[in-house]
């Protein structure tokens, strides 16, 4: 996740003692930002510093769980201007913020074809969408 995304989970998470807390407390997480200073409050969270191509690409060829974001649209927005994005998992949530988001979503993204590969229906309200880019954009 990028700072923005870390300074907004970590607030609530590091008090917060619900299922769903204590699961993504437990997990490894990382930071991506180059004003933030270790040690950082959230538990299992590391601060990668510098150049973001880099580190994305040392880190999705060490062995492990695929790497995820949450949230942080600047971050993911780098990393699809880069090619680096293998999978764009979408979870469309029935609320419409209208005036109180802060910029369109996908402002500023490189123009990119997906196939859809997944889809869930996680309760009456929630689907997930799982697309594969056809082409990254990197690439042409």
């Amino acid at each position: 996740m990028g700072r923005v995304t870390y300074e907004a989970l970590s607030r609530y998470a590091v008090s917060e003692t619900d299922a769903g807390s204590k699961r993504l407390a437990g997990l490894p997480k990382l930071v991506f930002s180059n004003t933030l200073r270790e040690p950082l409050a959230w538990s299992n969270t590391n601060l990668i510093k510098g150049d973001v191509a880099d580190a994305i690409r040392t880190l999705k060829h060490q062995a492990g769980p695929p790497l995820r974001s949450i949230g942080s649209i600047t971050l993911v927005k780098t990393m699809m201007q880069l090619g680096l994005v293998d999978r764009l998992r979408l979870t469309i949530f029935p609320l419409v913020l209208g005036s109180a988001g802060r910029e369109p979503i996908f402002a500023g993204y490189p123009e990119t074809r997906f196939e859809l590969i997944d889809s869930k229906v996680l309760d009456s309200r929630l689907i997930v969408l799982e697309y594969r880019p056809l082409i990254h954009p990197a690439a042409r």
